[in-house]
This record gives C-alpha cells, structure tokens and sequence, in this order.
C-alpha cells in the first residue's frame, strides 16, 4: 500500500485545490523558505485526525484554514483528500483505492468521509491502527520534531518502541477488558448492596405479623374515644369559619367589579386594536396595490415601445411601397407619352399615306389611260416595276426598323449599366445599414437585458423591503406584547411579596416578642422552610410531610430554645415550635432501593445546607415520596414509615390519611419558587426586548438602505429606459432606410429583368426583320429583272409614259414605306398596351398591400394611444393612492393613541385591581386559617382512622382503597376558581359531644402510648417475605456468576499484558541492534545503544540511549552537537522504519543539519528503506533531491497562495 495521491484546498496557504500525483519510492518537495512546503506534511497529519494545535502549528482549527491575502479572500473551509492504493488489501476494505477525507470549517467542526462517505474520527483512527498507519510518532515527522525524538524523557520514548512493536491494538483490548471489569464490579457492588438491604428485612416481617393482633385491640379502643372528641372540637371550628368567609365574599365581589371593568377596557383595547390591524392591512392591500399598478404601467411601456417598434417598421413598408407606385405611375407615365407620341405620328403617317394613295391613284389612272394605249406587256412591266417599288420600300422600312431596334438596345445597354452601379450602390448602403442596424439591435439587447436586471432587482428590493415593514411591525407588537407581560408580571410579583408578607407575619410577630424577652434569644437560625430548597414539582408532598412543621424554628442551642419557650408562655403568644440542633436526636434517613413510582425518601430529596442536614434527616427521613395512591398504599404496607404522594395525600404507618394544605399560609414552597423565578422571568423579558429593539434598529436601518437602494434602481431604470428608447428610435430610421434602400433594389431588379425581356424581344424581332429583308431584296431583284426585260421591250413608250411611271413609282414607294412604319408603329403600341396592363396590375396589388399598411398603422396607432390612455388613467389612479395613503396613516396615528389611552386606562383598572387582589387575598388567608385548624384537625382525625360521615358525625374510616376517599378535594379550588373549595364542601356536622375534655385527652394519650409501644404492623408481611427470599435467592446467584466474570476479565488482561511485554521485548531488541547499525554507518566509527531504565521490567521500563560518536568520550545526548543529534535521532528513525515499516513516511527537513558527506549517507539509507516504505521529503538539500523519483517545486506569487509545479524523473532523458 502506498500513498496515490493528495488534494489539498484551502489548507493554509493552498488556497486552491492542488493534487500531489504521488507513487512508490522517494518524492522530495523543494522550494524557498516560507512558500508552503510543510504545510503538506501538517495536511498528512491533520486528514489522519491530528487536533494538536502544537503538531499543527496552530493555535487552533480556524488557524489551518485560509486567512485570505491582499488579493484574495479568505476561504470559509479547509478540505484534505488523500488517496491509498489498496490493492493489496493492506486496509481491511474491499476497495482498490481508499480516500480518506477531512473537510473542517471556521466553527471548529470538522467532517470525515472515507470514499465520499461521512464517518466518525473513532472510525479512521480505527481503520489506521488495524493496518499501521496513522499520524503518530515517527510515521511522520515535521519540522524540527527529529530532534525532539532525543528530548523525549525515557517513558516518552518508549512509545516510539511500543509503536514499532505495534502493541497499541492490544492496549485498546486491555482498556476494553478493564471497562468491562469495571462495570462487572459495579454491577456486583450493587447487587451485593441489594443483598445486604433484603436480609435485615426478612427477619423483620417476621416480628411484625405477630404485633399486629395487639394493635388491632388498642386501635378500636382509641377510636371510640376519639371519635367523641373530635365531635366536640369540629363544631367549635366550623363557627369561626363562617365569620372569616362572610369578610371574604365581599371582598370577591370588589374583585369581581374591577375585572368587570378591565374586561369593558379590554374590549374597547381590543375594538381598537383590531381597527388598527384592519387600517394597517388596508395600507398594506394599497401598497401591494400600488405596485401592482406600478408593474402594470411598466408593462404597458414596454407594450407602447414594441408597438412604436411595429409601426415604425409599418410606416417604413409604406414608404417603400410609395416608392414603387411613384416609379410604376412615372413608368406609365413616360409609356402614355410615348403611345401619345405614337398616335400623333400614326395619324401623320395615315394621312401621308392616304395622300400618297391619293396621288398613286391619280398616276395610276393617268397611267391606266397611257396604258389603254400600250400594249399588255407594258402593263406587265409597269406591274413589275411597282412590285420591285413596293418590295424596295419595304426593304427600307425593314432597315428603318432595325436602325430603330439598334437605337433602342444601345439606349436599353446604357440604361442597364447606369441601373448595375446604382444596384451596386445600395448593396453597399444596405451593407452599411444593417451593420448600423446589428448594433443597434445588440445595444437594445444590452439595454433590456440591464433593464430586466434592474427591474429584479427593483423587485427583489421591494419584496425584502415589504418583508423588513413586516417584520419590524411583528417586532413592534411583540415588544407591545412583552411590555404587557413585564407589567402583569410585575403586578403578580407584588401580590406575591405582599402575600409573603402576610404568610409571615406570625414569624414576625413572634421575633419581636423574642427581641424583647428579658433574656433575648441567642442563635435563631430561621424557619424550618426558609432552610430547605425544594424541587420543582415536590412542593405540595414535602408540605404535607412537614405539617406544622414548617413555620418551626431553629436555633443553635437546646438552652436557648428553653429560655425563649419560658418568654412565649408568659406572654401567651401563638403556638410556636423550636429545633435546638445542639439536642436533637439523629434519625437516620430510610435506604430503599429504586422501583417504578417511587420517586425516593423525602429527606434525599431536597437540598439545604450541611449544618441543617440533621433537622431535614429528622423531619423528612422517614417518609416517602411516591407518584400516586396505589403506589403509595403499596410502599404503606411494608411498614417503613409515612409515605406523601405528589398530590400531597399523606399516609401515616398507623393508617390515617390526610390531604389538603397543612399550614394556614399553604404553597409556601410554590410561592418561594415563584417569587424567584418571576424577577429572573422579567429580566428575561426585559432582555428579549433589548434584543429586539436592537433588531427593530437594525430593521430600521436596513429600510432606509433598501429604500435608497430602490430610488438608485429606480434611477438606473429610467437611465437605460432613455437609452433604450434612443436606440429604438435608431433602429426604427435604420429600419426605414433599409425598407426605402430594398424597395429602390426591388425597382432596379424588376426594371433590369424588364430591360432584359425588351432586348431579348429586340433581338428575335432583329432575326425576323433580316429574314423579312432578305425576302424583299429577292423579291425587288426578280421585279426588277422582269422589269428591266419589259422596259427593253417598251421602248417604244414615250417620254409621258416613263415620267408617269417615275411618278407612279414615287408615289408607290412612298405608300410602302408609310404602310411600313405605320405597321410597325401598330406592334409597338401593342407591346407598349401591355406593358401598361400589366404596370397597371401591379400597381393595384401595391395600392392593395398599401391600404392594408394604412390600416395596420391605424391600428397601431390606436393601440398606442390607447396605451397611453391606460398609463394615463393607471398613473392618475396611482396619485389617487399616494392621496388615499395619508389619510390612512393619520387615521392609524388617532387609532394608535386611542390604543394607549386605553392602555393607561386599562393599567389604572389593573392597579384598582390588585388592590382588591390584596384584600381578597387577606381575606383568604384568614379563611385558610380557619380552614387549616379545621383541616389540621381533619388531618388528625384522618391520623387516628377516623373521618367525617354525611351527617357530620366522627365514624371509623374505610380500609384504604386504590380510589381517593368520597370526601377527597380533587383541588385547592372549586370550578368557579374560589379559594374557599374544600370548606365549601366539608359535610355538616349534627353537633359534638358533650364530654369532659380533660379526663377523655389522657385516655386518648394513653392508648396512644400503648400503641406506641406495639410499633408498626404489616399484615403482608407473609407475602412480602416469600418475595424478598426469592429476590435474595436470584440476587445470590447473579453474584456467583459475576465473580466468574471478573476473575475471567482478570486473566484475560494478564495474557494481553504478557503478549505486549513479550511483543515490546522483541522489538526492542531489534531496534536497539539497527540502532547501533545506523549510528555507525552514519558516524563511520562510533558507538551507540539503547539501554532499558528498569532492565529487569520490560512492561514500564523507559528507554534510554547512549552515544559515543568516533574519538568522543562517551557523554550525554544534550552535550552532541546540533549535526551529531540529528544524526543519532535519524539512526533511531530509521531503526524504527526498518523494524516495522510504515506504508509512507513523511520528512520534514530531516537532512537540514547534516553536511555534504554525512548527507550522502543518509540519502543512501533513504534509498535502502524505500524498498519498504514511501517517502516524502521536505528537504534544501540537493543531493537528497538528486535520489528522488519525482520532485514537486512549491512557490509563492503575490496573492500568498502555494503553488506546485512536478517533475518524475523517469519522464527526463537520460542525456
């Protein structure tokens, strides 16, 4: 197994994440000093579950993670992975690779993860120790530790062995062996404390089955004489009680005036209070509202921009198509001109025609005349002579025509060229305007995306704005709340000491009568309840335990309470009991063993100070407190002493039970704990709104930031709404100027595609007219032979006949060149004529799409107007709330002070209040009075076995049953929360009876110490003891099997303690034997060894070394010099590493004191332990960096931030 590789992120000064590629053999890591190189060796040790702050270098976790620098932050984790191959199954995992990870933070809490999964410390460390691996001793040694190995006292050292000879595994099976020896122990203390307790008790059921007949006999005796005395005694008592409770009724009903009247103020405070919640609700529904509009209004904006957008690109395709229809109407236009043209020269030509056919007609009579008198022939050579004529003629309208069809292709050449250069033109301007209009485009697109960006942000800062109001208004009504709870408490706080103090005026009014005595009282210590603190919860049980014992005094002396009982009984003061601590017999408290509802002996219980333990032993040893009625009857029959159950029931040994407050004061106890924890309640409260003033503070100031922060936004918003706005405008010209630049492209491209169809028909007509041409020059060269032989054979014909025949030729020519032109003039107006219908098409299709464009930009425009209506109409609602807010706000300023003027008028009527809360309060500590004389008289009727029937007469009281007694209160207060409930259902009494108190008291007195002397019964005592012999039984037996266990335990740990002995012997021996090896290598002469301190104890013996390097004198280690040491430690170091290998080694600068030739060395053993073991170097030393595999370069840049730079040597050419 050997170390893979290692991350490290945010680790000192590897701020980021850096890998070390690690492989078998040496790695050395070089760089200057103070750049980082061991915090590698600390990130080892820290991943590997090091905590020491000293190994670490750090005062504590915080200081291992990334402090930041000038140029980069601090880092909030620091995070180690390091990388095992485990291919060889050294870890006992089923994985090749093993990654062990440690993620620590700035709390100090630090995660484990082994493979990405989260484990415990004890987890790793386990793993580790089970495959010798881990962090200690010399696995990993950094800087400056070499040395220390030598400083180490001989009992250190011997752990540098005792991890050689890896014992650590066998100590942790000791300890475990120990802790269960410990708790085997235990265990049998505890149960042989259980036999102990049990054997007392067999014998002791035994003699209480037989007192229990004699108890039977004296107890009905005393029950007949006291039920005829306390006859007598409760009706003496239920007269005082009807006075006291005459006084309290009135006073309830002053009481039950000021509730009325803070209830009126309650309800008007709470009228008041809900119309605020409902004012401030409004106001909050009209924010919420506001913004809504508010939103609602930008959108629309944004609407209004696209449809500006929209109709910009409308208003551009109207004018493009404008364009188109000027051009076509132009090109119409010049084509009517030229057909006007045409049509003026057409009637010219007809009338030249019709002229000439004139004057050919009359040549041609006057010829037919000349003709009459000529021969056939001659006529033949005349019609011959004009077929040649006409054929002439045409030839030269033929030529006209192709000269006319040459002049319209030159000028259709030059009009294609001056259209090419214009087209090339605005490509070029088209180019250049879409390149403006890509801009454009990209600077809207920046615009809105940083608009988009504000409006979250205006939203984000709204909606913590909106959370921050609420929550300082939740702030503002709990701190109203807590202030009405510091005044209630406050109010409670003084009922409270005023009832102290009307609970203590017996106390006080005895101590005066003390003071004043003629032999004043010497070391009064208190009142029994002011000495004892108890549990909460306990109150009501140890009252009733204590009974008229808890207003008893304490003094120091017996002498003292003597004089001081003389003192009260001459002045016949109230009944007073007083403790002298110096005469009072010790009563051990009871010992009983922990069951389920028995919650423990009442003494043990609670908690005073160690001088009055003996007092609270006396009073509260023997009773016990339980959890309810059944349990506590069941703990009764076992006949240890009184048990009280949480309810304050109380159950005597002797069989009475008594419930109910046994002092007149009552829940002194509660009220004790009440008076202390009310002022600590209110100092909370008081601090709980310090805390959240300071927050409503904080609050405060993040409002005014949130809301400075939003007016910024807001301005930011209107800043790229102008911009945005600019750019639109922008691309809108662009826009236009790109429609009007490809509408004039589509007229060039369609008039070009013209010009070609018109040379193209130019050049057919061309081949048709040269075809025509040459048809008539055959035709005029055939006329003109026949013509030629006729006019050979008419020579005869005079000089009339050739000039009428010149001037029929002339006329017939001129007719054939008119009848031409005119025939070609007709196919071009033909082809004119549908050029114009078809321009005349197109044209509609535009004026078609044209009146579409009209009204879509109509539309548009009606949109925007519209819009604009809406913001207008949003925006005039929006001041309507901004108005209505204020109003609101005044209305809640009148409402919030109507709330504390009811306030105060609540607090007066709370203050009448307490008033009468005292006087009741009086009055009811008069009626408790009365009622705890006739309660403590119950009580001692219910003590003797007696209780009170319907009629009112004393009867025997039933056997005890799970249920509580028919006269039991259930309370201290009826249902309509009186305190007077348990005197308002005591049963009337018929009247008592008529005896003679003196002689019935000592009777009564004298059964009383008959039974006495009988003790306590138990008449389950046969049961009880056939269950405490089989507990005894079990108990006997499990100690038997304990004491197997331990001796067990015991040689189990005597066997691992000769296994490590045994262990440590060996190693020990081999490393002293290496030792001296290595210390003579390294010193080339010399002599060392390792000595054991105890050489006959091999378990505790510490481990000692002497030196003698070559021609020195043996002497001490601190007497070597610094490059000797290190040597001596390296020799010790290697001894180790060669005894028991580690699967990577890690040194810290080890070499740093050692010189050119004893480096040599060294490098040498490095290399022969690397066969075994992986090391990483931290080393300055070239040499030592020469024989490494690979080398990792550490640096420093400005930012204070480590960095690596690897080199494998195997990677570099040999040469």
């Amino acid at each position: 197994m050997y170390l893979k590789r290692l991350e490290i992120q945010g680790f000192k000064s590897f701020a980021t994440r850096t890998a070390f590629e690690l492989g078998p053999g040496i790695t050395t890591i070089v760089g200057p000093n103070g750049v980082g190189k061991s915090n590698v060796a600390d990130a080892l040790r820290w991943v590997l579950g090091e905590t020491s702050g000293r190994l670490l270098r750090a005062r504590k976790l915080e200081d291992v993670i990334f402090s930041g620098s000038s140029r980069r932050g601090a880092a909030k984790a620091a995070e180690v992975t390091i990388t095992l191959d485990n291919s060889d199954r050294w870890l006992p995992l089923d994985f090749t690779e093993v990654a062990i990870t440690r993620r620590g933070r700035r709390s100090g809490d630090s995660d484990y993860f082994i493979n990405r999964k989260r484990v415990r410390l004890k987890d790793i460390t386990d793993l580790l120790l089970r495959a010798s691996v881990s962090q200690s001793s010399y696995a990993i040694i950094g800087q400056g530790l070499v040395e220390t190995i030598l400083n180490l006292r001989p009992e250190d050292r011997r752990f540098l062995l005792e991890e050689a000879a890896d014992v650590q595994r066998y100590r942790l099976k000791i300890e475990e062996a120990q802790n269960r020896l410990a708790t085997t122990r235990d265990n049998m203390e505890r149960a042989q404390f259980l036999v102990d307790q049990i054997a007392p008790r067999l014998s002791q059921l035994g003699r209480q089955a037989r007192r229990a007949t004699r108890h039977d006999q004296l107890s009905q005796e005393l029950t007949d004489a006291l039920r005829a005395w306390y006859g007598h005694l409760w009706q003496e008592g239920r007269e005082a009680l009807a006075t006291a409770r005459q006084t309290l009724d009135r006073c309830q009903q002053e009481q039950a005036r000021a509730e009325a009247e803070i209830k009126t103020w309650e309800e008007q405070l709470a009228a008041v209070r809900e119309e605020l919640a409902r004012r401030r609700s409004a106001i909050a529904d009209r924010a919420f509202e506001h913004q809504r509009l508010s939103e609602q209004v930008s959108r629309l904006q944004e609407h209004i921009a696209v449809a500006h957008q929209q109709h910009s690109g409308v208003i551009g395709r109207r004018q493009q198509l404008q364009m188109e229809l000027d051009a076509m109407e132009k090109e119409m236009l010049n084509l009517a001109r030229s057909s006007v043209e045409d049509s003026r020269r057409s009637g010219a030509l007809e009338e030249e025609l019709e002229a000439g056919r004139r004057a050919l007609s009359q040549a041609q009579q006057e010829l037919d005349g000349l003709e009459q008198e000529s021969s056939g022939m001659q006529r033949q050579a005349a019609t011959g002579e004009e077929k040649a004529a006409r054929a002439r003629a045409a030839v030269s309208d033929v030529e006209a025509r192709l000269r006319s069809a040459a002049d319209t292709r030159s000028r259709l050449d030059e009009e294609d060229s001056q259209q090419e250069e214009r087209r090339q033109a605005l490509v070029s301007q088209m180019s250049e305007a879409a390149r403006n209009l890509s801009g454009y485009r990209a600077e809207e697109k920046r615009q809105n995306e940083g608009m988009v960006t504000a409006l979250q942000e205006q939203d984000a800062l709204k909606s913590r704005l909106e959370k921050s109001q609420v929550s300082l208004l939740a702030l503002q009504e709990s701190c109203r709340l807590r202030d009405l709870e510091i005044e209630r408490l406050e109010a409670r706080l003084g009922v409270l000491t005023d009832a102290q103090q009307a609970c203590d005026a017996r106390t006080r009014a005895t101590a005066p009568v003390l003071e004043t005595a003629d032999t004043p009282m010497h070391g009064l210590l208190g009142v029994v309840s002011s000495l004892i603190r108890v549990p909460k919860g306990l109150e009501r049980p140890i009252e009733a335990a204590l009974a008229e014992n808890l207003q008893a005094m304490l003094v120091e002396r017996q002498k003292d309470a003597l004089a001081a009982v003389q003192d009260l009984a001459r002045q016949e003061v109230g009944r007073v009991v007083i403790f002298p601590l110096d005469s009072l017999k010790e009563v051990y408290p009871l010992n009983i063993m922990k069951e389920h509802g028995v919650m423990g002996v009442a003494s043990q219980l609670v908690k005073c100070d160690g001088r009055y333990r003996k007092i609270v032993d006396t009073l509260l040893g023997r009773t016990i407190v339980v959890e309810d009625l059944d349990i506590a009857l069941r703990v009764l029959r076992r006949g240890m002493g009184s048990v009280v159950t949480r309810d304050g029931i109380l159950l005597h040994p002797l069989g009475s039970i008594s419930t109910g407050r046994p002092t007149s004061e009552g829940n002194i106890f509660a009220r004790q704990q009440e008076l202390t924890s009310i002022p600590k309640a209110i100092e909370r409260l008081v601090r709980s709104r310090q805390a959240a003033e300071e927050e409503m503070e904080r609050l405060r100031s993040r409002i005014a930031e949130d809301e400075s922060a939003l007016r910024e936004v807001a301005g930011t918003l209107a800043t790229l709404q102008d911009q945005r706005m600019q750019a639109q405008d922008a691309i809108a010209q662009d826009r236009r100027l790109l429609a009007q630049l490809r509408g004039e492209m589509r007229w060039l491209i369609t008039s070009q595609r013209r010009s070609a169809k018109q040379a193209a028909s130019l050049t057919l007509q061309d081949q048709r007219l040269q075809e025509e041409k040459e048809q008539l020059l055959a035709q005029a060269a055939e006329a003109q032979e026949v013509t030629q032989y006729l006019r050979s054979a008419a020579s005869l014909f005079g000089e009339r006949r050739q000039t009428l025949l010149q001037r029929v030729t002339e006329c017939s020519t001129k007719v054939a060149s008119l009848d031409g032109e005119l025939r070609s003039l007709s196919t071009l107006q033909e082809t004119r004529q549908a050029t114009l219908a078809k321009l005349d098409g197109e044209m509609s299709a535009r004026q078609a799409e044209l009146r579409g464009i009209e009204l879509e930009s109509t539309s548009l425009t009606g949109n925007v107007e519209a819009g604009w209506q809406e913001v207008e109409n949003l925006t005039h609602q929006l001041k309507i709330y901004s108005e209505e807010v204020e109003p609101a706000q005044r209305a809640i300023a009148s409402l919030e002070n109507q709330e504390r003027e009811h306030q105060a008028k609540e607090s007066t009527a709370r203050s009448r209040l307490l008033a009468a809360e005292r006087q009741r309060l009086e009055a009811e500590a008069e009626v408790r009075h009365r009622l705890d004389d006739l309660d403590s008289l119950r009580q001692r009727t219910e003590a003797d076995g007696l209780t009170l029937t319907d009629g009112g007469e004393v009867a025997p009281a039933p056997m005890p049953a799970p249920e509580s007694p028919a006269w039991l209160p259930s309370g201290d207060r009826d249902g309509d929360g009186n305190g007077h409930g348990q005197a308002s259902r005591l049963p009337p009494v018929a009247g008592g009876a008529i005896i003679d108190p003196q002689p019935m008291q000592e009777r009564i007195q004298r059964l009383r110490a008959q039974l006495r002397s009988v003790g306590p019964v138990n008449p389950q005592a046969e049961t009880e003891y056939n269950d405490l012999k089989e507990r005894h039984t079990f108990l006997t037996s499990q100690l038997a099997d304990l004491a197997a266990g331990e001796r067990s335990l015991l040689q189990a740990i005597d066997e691992l303690d000769e296994v490590i002995c045994q262990r440590f012997k060996t190693t020990f021996h081999e490393v002293a034997q290496r030792f001296s090896h290595y210390f003579t290598t390294f010193f080339g002469g010399g002599q060392a060894k390792l000595v054991l301190t105890a050489p006959e104890d091999y378990r505790t013996s510490g481990v000692d070394i002497v030196a003698q390097p070559p021609g020195k004198r043996l002497q001490s280690l601190s007497a070597l010099s610094g490059g000797e040491k290190a040597l001596t430690a390296v020799s010790l170091l290697f001894a180790l590493l060669q005894t028991n290998p580690s699967p990577f080694c890690v040194l810290d600068e080890v070499d740093a004191m050692l010189d050119e030739a004893n480096v040599g060395r060294f490098v040498a053993a490095l290399r022969e332990l690397a066969q075994n073991s992986q090391f990483i170097v931290i080393t300055h030393n070239r040499r030592t960096i020469e024989t490494a595999d690979s080398i990792y370069g550490v640096s420093m840049g400005d930012d204070s931030i480590s960095r690596v730079l690897s080199l494998h040597l195997s990677d570099v050419p040999s040469n």
